[in-house]
C-alpha cells in the first residue's frame, strides 16, 4: 500500500491526458502544478456577483462595447460558461499567464459569441476585458486594446493593479507602514522581474501592496505549490488511516499492504480499492477528521482515467 505513489500516478494519467508533453522530464509536483495552473486559467461555470470597476464603465462607453460587455455580464450572472471569450491559451496546459500567476489578473476577448470558430472560441478581438474572480465575485477591472503578443512591457501593466486597489482594496495585502514609494518599479521593470520568476509588490496610491499572486523561482504559482503540499499530507493521513482501520473498512483482516490502492479523490473523500476483496470503498473526510478541496474545478482526480469538465 502506497498511496503517495498511486496519487503520483493519478497526476501522471491526468497530465498525460491533458495534453502535457515529455512527462518523464517533469517531477510529480511540477506536473501537478502545470495542471493546477492550468485549471487556474479557467472560470468555473457558476453564477457571479459581477463588480464594475469606474474605468470599465468609461471605457465601455468610449469605444462603444456596452453590448458586447453585457453579453459577458450575463453570462457570468446567470451561470454560464465565458470560455469561448477567454485567450485561446485555456486549451494549452503549457501555457504560462505571468499575469495572473503574478496578480491574480485574467482576460478575456469582447466578441460576440456568434463568431466562435471550431474550436470554440469567439473572434480575436482588438480590445480586452481585464477581470478577476475570487469565490463568487467576478471584478471587471478594466477595457483595453490587445498588447502586443510579445509585448511583455505592456502586458505588465501596473495601472490594472491600481484600478483594483482604488475599487476593491480588500483583494490586495497592504503592506504593514507602507507608504507610496517614490522609487516605484515601472512596468519595463516588473516585466524584467516576472520573465526571471521574481516577485515584486506594486506601489499604488495607498502604499505597496501584494495582489495575492506570485510565483516560485521555477514558474509555477505560489498556489500550485501550497496545494501540492496540501495533497501529499491530506493522502498521508488517509494512508495512515487505512492502515490502522483496515478490519473496520472491509469487515475482516488480511494481508492487504499490496493489494490496496488510493483509485479516487473527492471533494468530501477518497475512494479505496481493495485488491483482496475487489472491492470499492468511500472514505468520507470526517471519517480521517482531515479535509482536502479538490483545486480543479473542471476535473475529476481518477485512477488511470481523465475526466473534465468546464462547469464547476
Amino acid at each position: 500500500m502506497n498511496f503517495e505513489k498511486d496519487l503520483e500516478e493519478i497526476v501522471a494519467t491526468m497530465f498525460k491526458h491533458s495534453g502535457g508533453r515529455n512527462p518523464q522530464q517533469l517531477s510529480p509536483y511540477r506536473q501537478f502544478a502545470r495542471l493546477f495552473d492550468h485549471a487556474d486559467q479557467q472560470v468555473p461555470e457558476k453564477s457571479y456577483t459581477v463588480h464594475l470597476s469606474n474605468e470599465v464603465q468609461k471605457r465601455a462607453q468610449r469605444y462603444p462595447v456596452q453590448g458586447l460587455l453585457q453579453e459577458v455580464i450575463t453570462c457570468l450572472e446567470q451561470g454560464r460558461t465565458i470560455r469561448p471569450y477567454l485567450s485561446n491559451d485555456v486549451a494549452r496546459i503549457n501555457s504560462n499567464d505571468r499575469l495572473l500567476r503574478h496578480w491574480r489578473i485574467k482576460h478575456l476577448h469582447l466578441q460576440t459569441v456568434s463568431t466562435a470558430d471550431k474550436e470554440g472560441f469567439v473572434e480575436r478581438s482588438n480590445l480586452l476585458l481585464f477581470f478577476r474572480v475570487e469565490g463568487n465575485s467576478a471584478y471587471l477591472i478594466d477595457i483595453l486594446p490587445h498588447p502586443k503578443r510579445r509585448s511583455k512591457i505592456e502586458w505588465s501593466n501596473t495601472e490594472l493593479v491600481n484600478i483594483v486597489d482604488r475599487n476593491w482594496p480588500h483583494l490586495h495585502q497592504l503592506m504593514p507602514s507602507s507608504t507610496p514609494d517614490k522609487k516605484e518599479l515601472n512596468d519595463a521593470m516588473y516585466a524584467c522581474l516576472r520573465s526571471h520568476n521574481i516577485n515584486a509588490m506594486v506601489s499604488t496610491e495607498r502604499g505597496s501592496v501584494f495582489p495575492g499572486g506570485g510565483t516560485m523561482s521555477t514558474g509555477e504559482s505560489f498556489r500550485a505549490h501550497t496545494e501540492w503540499m496540501f495533497l501529499r499530507q491530506y493522502i498521508e493521513r488517509i494512508q495512515d488511516y487505512v492502515a490502522h482501520e483496515y478490519p473496520k473498512i472491509f469487515g475482516y483482516v488480511a494481508a492487504y499492504a499490496s493489494a490496496i490502492r488510493l483509485d479516487e479523490i473527492h471533494n468530501t473523500g477518497c475512494t479505496i480499492f481493495d485488491g483482496a476483496s475487489q472491492r470499492h470503498v468511500f472514505i468520507k473526510d470526517a471519517e480521517v477528521n482531515s479535509w482536502f478541496e479538490i483545486p480543479f474545478p473542471s476535473m475529476k482526480l481518477k485512477h488511470g482515467l481523465f475526466i473534465t469538465h468546464h462547469s464547476a
